[in-house]
């Protein structure tokens, strides 16, 4: 792919030469190690190093052009092919698609994302388009799964460019779906930019990750990024037990499909269509029938009078009729022995004696 095409997906600061625009990219790559010739390097301020220090090191080792931040210092040569813009981890997220040729508008994609039951969820999911015959990929915090290869996970998403190239390799397995683990630290660092989700599941949320996003309402807007970014053909699958579930119907334009415990006790929520947003409330439990003290009692007594009479052998009374023909109702009780273990010791008259 050309150097000028696949910069068009950019908001450039900085032009390039013609000639530079026409040579070939042979592979992106944010990591300097990871260079090689025909590469075009991403530099990418991560939360341990700076990509910028790295900018003479990854030309020197064949990259024909470099992404970097505007207003960074990159310590390159002054002649040194370099295209500036705002933010480098949108940039990379940009340019991995387009160099993957958007593998993800290629299958279907579904992301799940949610504080507790992420991984639980995309196995369900997985395993019912498989038992529908059709296959599907993996994303997720235990591994990645890629037709009948398994890859280690370092992350519960990977970065945007590791993310994009996984997705290109199902597409071209001919792998159908993929369902993927959509974490708060991916959606707020932009390693899903360019996906195109079919489908958008949330579980729950509780109160988890604040060393990262520092409140409950900045972990909330992340989340919510997977949402607002769905088309309108697509599909929220929202957990209406969570309280944040009204928040997360009404933003998407897709359509939104409610779900959980609630959804089957008196007002249960509608689901919304691609129209527009419908109105929404938090259904109600219907109030739990109390039972008084005295009816507790009653029926504790009930209980604890047939264990006494199981134990003594009884068995249910029935009816019956005597001679005059009138109908009685007998208790019928089984005969029990009353045996007594032997004692080994003498009898109390013998212990007297002695």
């Amino acid at each position: 792919m050309k150097l000028g095409d696949l910069l068009k997906v950019l908001e450039r600061t900085s032009a390039l030469p013609g000639e530079t625009l026409d040579r070939e990219v042979s592979d992106i790559a944010h990591d300097s190690r990871k260079v090689v010739p025909g590469s075009l390097f991403v530099a990418v301020r991560g939360f341990h190093s700076d990509g910028h220090q790295f900018v003479s090191q990854a030309l020197s080792q064949g990259a024909i052009a470099v992404v970097a931040e505007r207003g960074r210092a990159t310590a390159a040569p002054g002649d040194a092919p370099v295209v500036f813009v705002e933010d480098t981890r949108r940039a990379l997220a940009l340019l991995a698609d387009a160099f993957y040729s958007h593998p993800s508008r290629r299958l279907k994609l579904i992301g799940v994302t949610g504080t507790n039951g992420k991984t639980t969820t995309t196995y369900l999911v997985k395993s019912i388009i498989e038992a529908a015959r059709a296959t599907a990929g993996l994303i997720g915090t235990i591994d990645y799964r890629v037709g009948d290869k398994v890859y280690p996970a370092p992350n519960t998403t990977p970065e945007s460019l590791d993310l994009q190239r996984l997705l290109a390799e199902m597409a071209g397995l001919g792998v159908s779906s993929c369902v993927m683990e959509v974490s708060s630290h991916a959606l707020e660092l932009g390693r899903t930019l360019g996906c195109d989700f079919a489908a958008a599941a949330f579980t729950n949320l509780t109160q988890d990750h604040l060393d990262f996003h520092k409140t409950m309402e900045s972990y909330f807007r992340a989340k919510l990024r997977l949402f607002t970014g769905l088309s309108p053909d697509a599909f929220a699958i929202v957990n209406a037990d969570d309280a944040r579930a009204a928040a997360i119907v009404g933003a998407p334009r897709a359509q939104a499909v409610t779900t959980g415990m609630l959804c089957i006790a008196r007002g249960s929520p509608a689901r919304r269509g691609p129209g527009g947003p419908t109105s929404w409330k938090r259904p109600v439990m219907p109030p739990r029938r109390r039972t008084s003290p005295a009816a507790s009692r009653r029926h504790s007594s009930r209980t604890r009078a047939g264990r006494r009479r199981r134990r003594a052998g009884a068995v249910p009374s029935r009816s019956s009729t005597n001679a005059a023909g009138v109908g009685v109702r007998s208790s019928c009780r089984i005969a029990r022995p009353r045996t007594r273990a032997p004692s080994i010791w003498p009898p109390a008259c013998e212990r007297r004696k002695r």
